[in-house]
């Protein structure tokens, strides 16, 4: 996501204690280190737990919120009172609730169309698993969140444990998802990572080695008790929603240094152990998209460069999905972001409506922009790039949709003069 409005492409990440990562994007494409956000006081900005953050204008005032997804206390926004290049972060996150007031869960919390109506739902993984989906009933400007509705039930699929080597069948935890046109048919899929343990056995515990654990367990069993009643009287606070006093921490901290050779000892005699994996899982969305007009899209080409354009039907109706994919030869690129003191256009797709029928979502394209050999500060494409975007009809669709796309192709020795692709596509 472009975090500063500066045309390029930067990275934010979560942190597993809270923090948040900014990893900008430089001149030369390069990725700088990361880098805490910080909060309009100057504090570190944290939003909680094991989080997972999506950058997305919650309140429609034209700038980047933060949306932030938890293992398990739930999603939070963090307003931008600052600008859309200077982002100013509040020092107080806000829970996420649906329509009715329940608390939304999610381990990371992505907006996406999914049913295809044109407005953006939530779509969340989750601590156990299963991906669930909430609709917005209200707009993208003002979103109005329905109850869960389990997208992906990983709960109920659960068979024990993986042994090292072994394929698994299913996602793990801690799912994170995505969605996208993954097979290109118009409908919106569903990409799944997670975290998975896989268990494998050491080799028996020698007889030195048993009558080592024997001797260690007294004093194991003396500090796993202290632990537990540290960790009781600590929760107590938490529940009764006070503060958790220095003196409290401190002991807790020496404790653990106490134990520490001991739990480290006693853990050597354990014989099963495990790696740590993680998996990328494709949900396809069942049945094929119905392609308006003739079975090829309608084409043109212009010298290295050229537009394929099609009308899709999505799930609700009336909606339709216009799909501009631009191709140019090899060797040939066009200009995804430039400077405005730049003498080369970006490129732009347009659709000249007929009567009755609205676009409602802007153009967009899951395309990586290239930077730019020679250029400071301009981006291009290369080879085949989708541009999307839906419409709306108020009736059955009578006349063309003209499909447009401005852009100039250059290679690495000549430019053609800028021009315009244009197709009509119908119904």
């Amino acid at each position: 996501m472009d975090y500063d409005n500066d045309g390029d492409i930067d990275v934010l990440s979560g942190s597993y204690t809270g923090e948040i990562y900014l990893f900008e994007c430089g001149k030369d494409g390069e990725l700088a280190q990361g880098r805490f956000l910080l909060a309009s006081d100057g504090t570190v900005l944290k939003g909680g737990t094991s989080i997972t953050p999506e950058a997305r204008d919650i309140d429609n005032d034209g700038d980047l919120d933060l949306v932030i997804g938890t293992r398990t206390s739930g999603v939070f926004t963090i307003e931008n009172s600052g600008t859309r290049a200077q982002p100013a972060w509040s020092t107080t996150t806000k829970r996420l609730l649906t329509a009715d007031g329940k608390k939304i869960k999610g381990s990371n919390a992505h907006h996406a169309d999914w049913d295809g109506d044109g407005v953006d739902d939530l779509v969340l993984g989750s601590e156990w698993g299963d991906v669930v989906w909430h609709k917005n009933t209200g707009s993208n400007s003002q979103p109005t969140y329905a109850a869960a509705k389990t997208l992906v039930d990983i709960r109920s699929q659960r068979s024990g444990s993986l042994n090292e080597g072994d394929t698994p069948k299913h996602p793990g935890s801690r799912t994170k998802v995505h969605v996208t046109d993954w097979n290109g048919d118009g409908q919106a899929d569903l990409l799944v990572g997670d975290v998975r343990w896989a268990y494998y056995m050491l080799d028996p515990l020698t007889p030195e080695q048993r009558s080592e654990k024997h001797a260690v367990k007294p004093l194991y069993d003396e500090g796993r008790k202290a632990q537990t009643e540290l960790m009781n009287e600590r929760n107590a606070i938490v529940r009764a929603r006070k503060p958790i006093p220095e003196e409290l921490n401190k002991r807790i901290k020496a404790q653990r240094a106490k134990y520490r050779a001991v739990n480290k000892q006693w853990y050597s005699y354990n014989r099963k152990r495990s790696n740590t994996h993680g998996w990328v899982w494709l949900y396809l969305r069942d049945g094929k998209a119905k392609t308006l007009g003739s079975a090829k899209p309608a084409a043109m080409s212009d010298g290295p460069i050229a537009l394929a354009a099609t009308l899709t039907p999505c799930n609700t109706e009336k909606l339709y999905e216009v799909r501009a994919a631009v191709t140019a030869d090899a060797g040939w690129h066009f200009y995804a972001s430039v400077p405005a003191t730049s003498n080369y256009p970006a490129t732009t797709p347009k659709v000249t409506l007929p009567p009755g029928v609205e676009q409602v979502t802007k153009w967009t394209t899951s395309a990586k922009a290239v930077p730019a050999t020679d250029l400071s500060g301009t981006t291009w494409y290369e080879g085949t790039v989708v541009f999307t975007c839906k419409v709306r009809s108020k009736k059955a669709l009578a006349g063309p949709l003209a499909v447009s796309v401005d852009l100039q192709v250059c290679d690495e020795q000549v430019c053609m003069p800028p021009t315009q692709l244009k197709v009509d596509v119908k119904q």
